[in-house]
C-alpha cells in the first residue's frame, strides 16, 4: 500500500500566519502598487535619475495662472468649463477654475488653459 504524505504547511500558516504571511494577503491590493512605487523612487534617487523616468509620475508644469501642462496622464475623467479631472497612475489630478479649455492633448501630455484657481490631488 502507498502511504500518503500530509503537508504541515496549512498547520504552520495557522500558527504563524499573521507574522509571516501578512504581506502575501494583499497581493492584488493597492499596497503592492504603493510598495512598487516607493521602491522605484528609492532606486531613482540612488541612480540620481529623475523619478518620473522610473515611476511614470505625473509632471505638472504651471505657467502663471492661466496655463498648466500635464504629462504622463492616462485619460480624461471630467471636462467642463470649470473643472478638468485627469487620471494618472498615482490618482486623479483636478484643475478647477473658470473658462477652462484643453488647448491640445496627445497620448503623453495635455495643456489646459483658462483662469486656474486650484489644483487638487484626489
Amino acid at each position: 500500500m502507498e502511504k500518503k504524505l500530509k503537508s504541515n504547511h496549512e498547520k504552520y500558516k495557522k500558527t504563524v500566519g499573521k507574522r509571516v504571511y501578512a504581506g502575501f494577503r494583499e497581493k492584488n491590493g493597492e499596497k503592492q502598487e504603493l510598495d512598487r512605487a516607493s521602491y522605484m523612487e528609492r532606486l531613482s534617487k540612488r541612480l540620481s535619475l529623475p523619478a518620473d523616468v522610473f515611476t511614470s509620475a505625473c509632471i505638472l508644469t504651471i505657467t502663471g495662472r492661466y496655463s498648466i501642462l500635464i504629462e504622463n496622464y492616462k485619460g480624461i475623467v471630467e471636462y467642463t468649463e470649470n473643472r478638468v479631472r485627469v487620471q494618472t497612475k498615482q490618482g486623479v489630478v483636478a484643475v478647477s477654475g473658470s473658462d477652462l479649455r484643453i488647448a491640445y492633448f496627445t497620448d503623453e501630455e495635455m495643456q489646459v488653459e483658462g483662469r486656474i484657481c486650484s489644483i487638487e490631488y484626489q
